[in-house]
């Protein structure tokens, strides 16, 4: 779809529109390890390169400066945050505090890469305190586990009585969980209501799908339904699964 809509914005013109999707098309395979096609894209429209210092950019919009910081966040992290630098000052001065936040965390996860923990650490916090009154969550589980990594290093004391504190163990619950191979986070418009969570309590109890349903006073059908609800969210494929999961999420 972002490259359909490439296309589209090349022939009537719109260079803006169709550098804001190459910028996500580069972001979205940089996420997902695909370099070699995100340096393609990234060298097509001219973000392979960050923007001096000095603020003579040679990147057209902001887009296409996170872009080229993704793409380059593990070749050169040391560049990607020097980058980002000016890019935070101006967003916070211009009081965009969703940008500020983007950045923020791009920053931190550059610094870790750097092996810079305490910088990176600090710019989460950072990014927190923004964050959390304006309820912004998705910017970070975006990031999944390259950043859980840096969530779960939080030193809570630093938070404590801060309006940060509660998205930070938040999201220390959903992003990481150190033992599960092949998890993945739950998003904060995935969690388990409580019919669902009901059920998966139940299922430490042994009884089958029958005796569950009847406790339930639902049909054993329905029953079926909320497991495979259960069994998406939770990110696995059976009972033995979601009680694993479940326990290492601390819902269990």
């Amino acid at each position: 779809m972002l490259r359909e809509g490439q296309e589209l914005g090349e022939q009537r013109g719109l260079r803006r529109v169709t550098l804001s999707l190459a910028a996500e098309e580069c972001r979205g395979l940089a996420r997902a390890g695909r370099h070699e096609e995100a340096k393609l894209v990234a060298t097509r429209f001219d973000f392979h390169e960050l923007p001096a210092r000095s603020g003579a950019a040679p990147l057209s919009s902001d887009k296409a400066l996170r872009a080229a910081s993704r793409y380059l966040l593990k070749q050169s992290p040391k560049a990607v945050v020097e980058a980002l630098g000016t890019a935070i000052d101006n967003s916070q001065q211009r009081e965009l505090a969703h940008r500020s936040v983007e950045l923020l965390v791009l920053r931190a996860l550059a610094e870790k890469e750097d092996g810079d923990w305490a910088s990176a650490l600090a710019d989460v916090r950072r990014a927190l305190t923004i964050a959390a009154p304006r309820n912004y969550v998705r910017v970070f589980l975006d990031e999944g586990r390259e950043l859980g990594a840096l969530i779960d290093r939080l030193d809570m004391e630093q938070l404590r009585g801060s309006e940060a504190a509660p998205l930070a163990r938040r999201l220390q619950r959903v992003m990481y969980t150190p033992g599960v191979q092949g998890s993945a986070p739950i998003g904060m418009g995935e969690e388990l209501t409580k019919r669902e969570l009901s059920i998966l309590k139940r299922l430490e109890t042994g009884l089958s799908n029958k005796e569950i349903a009847e406790a339930l006073f639902v049909s054993e059908g329905t029953l079926k339904w909320h497991l495979h609800n259960v069994y998406g969210k939770l990110n696995v494929k059976n009972r033995t699964g979601a009680m694993a999961r479940g326990r290492a999420l601390g819902i269990l």
